[in-house]
């Protein structure tokens, strides 16, 4: 496929997604406005930053930008959107089925973010810590920001950001 017609076939894939999400996730993400999407074969660190300094916001540090440039797919919570790099090195050697699949995946999981993001309450997120001992053992051994985020640090200069957090750091 041409580069054009990857992004066109991710963005169909992303409808498609979105069709399948159960009819009360859908309508949440829709009254929070995170129905937006959108697919691209740019690194997203990079492709974000432009976003986000487009509507006004601050850019990430260059270490963030980076991280997200590996990423296959974002939320981006300022802007309400969810962002898939079709040409991310996950996808490539995949036949049309398993990228449709994988491309789905993605798309759900960062949808999942959004939900997460507000569906979280304040009382979740005092209790992070008893939500940590909750967490498979593999979820701790395998990620070292589990240890290190609280409940009352804000990531990213945003409060919020921080529920997010509790509920997807272990898939990450």
């Amino acid at each position: 496929m041409s580069t054009a017609e990857t992004v066109e076939f991710a963005r169909q894939v992303m409808d498609r997604a979105w069709a399948d999400l159960p009819p009360a996730d859908r309508s949440l993400l829709e009254a929070i406005r995170a129905e937006q999407r959108d697919a691209t074969v740019r690194p997203l660190g990079v492709y974000t930053d432009e976003l986000r300094r487009s509507a006004g916001y601050a850019s990430f540090p260059e270490s963030e930008r980076q991280r997200q440039d590996a990423a296959a797919g974002l939320w981006i919570p300022e802007l309400r959107l969810v962002l898939l790099n079709a040409a991310h090195t996950s996808f490539q050697n995949l036949d049309q089925r398993s990228l449709e699949w994988a491309l789905a995946r993605v798309a759900w999981h960062e949808w999942g973010h959004a939900l997460a993001f507000h569906r979280a309450t304040n009382e979740d997120v005092s209790r992070g810590e008893d939500f940590l001992e909750l967490a498979p053992l593999r979820w701790l051994n395998t990620s070292a920001r589990l240890t290190t985020v609280r409940a009352s640090t804000p990531m990213r200069s945003s409060p919020r950001s921080t529920r997010c957090c509790w509920f997807v750091a272990g898939e990450a």
